[in-house]
């Protein structure tokens, strides 16, 4: 399993001006976006799954072909990887892996006590009180880990993030829960979390110079 990282910041504007690694049945969302910022996490965080396609299959990028569960979560149609994609900030991740996988990065700033509430459970509000890490990054370990599971069910936000304790693993990085694995990163003001089977994450950071031997 691998875990994809790169940034907005480290691209020029042609990049986003061009979409070019944007599937091609994705591209038709871009005029949607108002917010200049979301659009090129959008353009990005499609970039590096096709960059994680052409790796994998060693196949154009232009065969890629989107099918979509009942609750909305996108899969490759033919091809026996999935893949997870989370941007926050600028900082874009997508998650890849032969198995089912979720994957939720957020820009770490302090959370304010209306989305405490909603995000964590009252026993993981006591962990977030006694926690030894600074409060911020400690709430958003909590906020990826459940977005993370999350993602990996199909469930998304619909489902009530305060409805699933993560309390027993308060401060942990690398754990079992609900019969899946969990990794979580904190790095450079950003903190990242995978679900997923079994295996470990593999990180892996892409420049504007890795897209280049893309076929598109």
């Amino acid at each position: 399993m691998k875990l994809y990282i790169s940034d907005v910041s480290l691209f020029d504007e042609s990049f986003f001006e061009k979409a070019l690694f944007v599937p091609l049945e994705k591209q038709g969302d871009l005029a949607s976006f108002r917010n200049p910022l979301s659009r090129k996490e959008h353009i990005l965080a499609w970039s590096l799954l096709s960059h994680a396609y052409e790796s994998k299959t060693g196949r154009n990028s232009d065969e890629i072909k989107l099918i979509y569960a009942k609750n909305g979560k996108p899969y490759l149609r033919t091809d026996p990887f999935f893949f997870n994609l989370s941007h926050s900030g600028g900082r874009v991740i997508c998650a890849v892996s032969e198995k089912e996988v979720g994957a939720d990065v957020q820009l770490v700033k302090e959370p304010r006590p209306a989305v405490i509430k909603r995000v964590l459970s009252e026993n993981e509000q006591k962990a977030l009180d006694e926690c030894e890490d600074a409060r911020d990054v400690a709430f958003m370990r909590f906020w990826t880990q459940k977005e993370s599971y999350l993602k990996y069910t199909g469930e998304g936000i619909a489902a009530g993030l305060a409805d699933f304790d993560f309390s027993s693993v308060a401060g942990k990085d690398r754990f079992r829960l609900f019969s899946k694995e969990f990794r979580t990163f904190s790095e450079k003001g950003f903190v990242y979390s995978v679900c997923f089977e079994s295996g470990s994450p593999e990180k892996v950071f892409l420049s504007p110079d890795d897209f280049s031997s893309l076929t598109r």
